[in-house]
């Protein structure tokens, strides 16, 4: 129902062009301007929320100065723009609050991932989000002509790595031999949404200690073995860290030498070559807005592994609640094969995926164990599915 929509407004795009007027900007100058009043500190003044908002107001009011503007920028997810140059990226990201064609926002959201180039007005300036209304999207040679001559300095940061571009293919990455341990860590804490809809706040992290005294703090889900160490370096420095033994526990600090606290820490094993498992592992997760979550792994002693998805809302929303499948189930069917921490996943037209794996003891006799680390999140085994009986069959 929204391809249509979103193909007039792009079919729209074709012959249309910035408004008469209009100023070409980057993202970049419209972060330096803004910064340099939000984080303004004069000296001897209070900073309380009147002075803050004192400062955005003159943020927005310096933005819209410029009048109507021309950028260009990467869509990302909710349909907000931010420029994107090299390894670095705008401070902050523009996000439209109106829009001048009917189906304005249904369009720029399709566009998620792509570049875009949109004109409109700014209208305020708050945290690291500008606000623009009279949103247009225009074609992507618009925005090419050469922006304003306008400072930069304070606008860009590092980007931080897509999956895509931390993964730098099979073995590439963090090699056996480098690694003294590695350790998971988990919370999970029960919360209440302001509908009264229960979910899990959910953080799991997995630190790879390396034996030359740095650790990395691994929150993708394949495996540190395919680790782009070069980008990863330069790009996220802030997962790079410094662990010692601290008797029978384990000290984490960041670069400026504060310690990292661990939640419940425990030690992740790897998982032998020529592993096989007949057994079902379940993810199931209910997040905030009653978004829940269900994912499976029924591995089988024959070296195929189904896999299963769904996603489902079941939140209360008003009088009368909300239901919906947001995802409808999926099963779909690999070869397996286990390898230290590497999970290989192989479908019926030889693709493989390869994901993070780990276990918290070996498997006791014959037995597989209770829970296993899949892609950085734990799964569990099903109290029915402990007695030999396993799911997915």
């Amino acid at each position: 129902a929204l391809a249509e929509p979103v193909a007039a407004v792009r079919t729209a795009l074709a012959g249309g062009g910035a408004p008469a007027g209009t100023r070409s900007v980057t993202i970049a100058q419209l972060s330096a301007r803004a910064l340099a009043i939000l984080d303004a500190r004069p000296d001897g003044q209070p900073d309380d929320h009147r002075a803050r908002e004192a400062r955005e107001r003159a943020a927005g009011q310096a933005l819209m100065e410029l009048g109507s503007i021309v950028i260009r920028g990467h869509v990302e997810r909710r349909g907000w723009v931010r420029e994107w140059r090299g390894d670095e990226q705008s401070v902050m990201a523009l996000r439209c609050r109106r829009y001048a064609e009917r189906h304005g926002q249904q369009a720029l959201e399709a566009m998620e991932g792509q570049e875009v180039a949109l004109s409109g007005n700014v209208t305020e300036a708050s945290g690291r989000i500008i606000s623009m209304g009279d949103c247009r999207l225009l074609p992507a040679a618009t925005a090419s002509a050469p922006p304003m001559a306008l400072p930069e300095t304070g606008g860009l940061e590092p980007r931080p790595l897509t999956a895509a571009e931390a993964n730098a293919g099979p073995g590439r990455g963090i090699a056996p031999a480098e690694i003294a341990q590695v350790i998971y860590t988990s919370r999970f804490d029960q919360r209440m949404d302001g509908m009264f809809n229960l979910y899990m706040d959910r953080e799991e992290h997995v630190f790879v200690l390396l034996r030359d005294g740095s650790a990395y703090r691994h929150d993708w889900a394949f495996p540190f073995a395919d680790l782009n160490l070069p980008l990863s370096h330069r790009r996220e420095p802030g997962r790079w860290l410094r662990w010692r033994q601290d008797g029978e526990a384990v000290a984490l600090q960041d670069a400026g030498g504060r310690d990292i606290r661990l939640s419940q820490p425990q030690a992740l094993l790897p998982v032998a070559a020529g592993t096989r498992f007949d057994h079902h592992y379940y993810f199931l997760n209910v997040g905030l807005g009653g978004v829940r979550r269900d994912r499976s792994y029924s591995f089988r002693a024959d070296g195929a592994v189904t896999l299963g998805a769904s996603n489902l809302v079941a939140a209360n929303l008003g009088p009368n609640g909300y239901i919906a499948a947001t995802r409808p189930g999926t099963r779909n069917e690999a070869r397996y094969a286990f390898d230290g921490y590497v999970l290989s996943l192989t479908d019926a037209d030889g693709q493989t995926e390869r994901r993070l794996v780990g276990q918290f003891a070996p498997a006791h006799g014959n037995g597989p164990p209770d829970s296993l680390i899949l892609g950085g999140q734990i799964y569990w085994t099903r109290d029915g599915d402990r007695n030999g009986a396993r799911r997915g069959k």
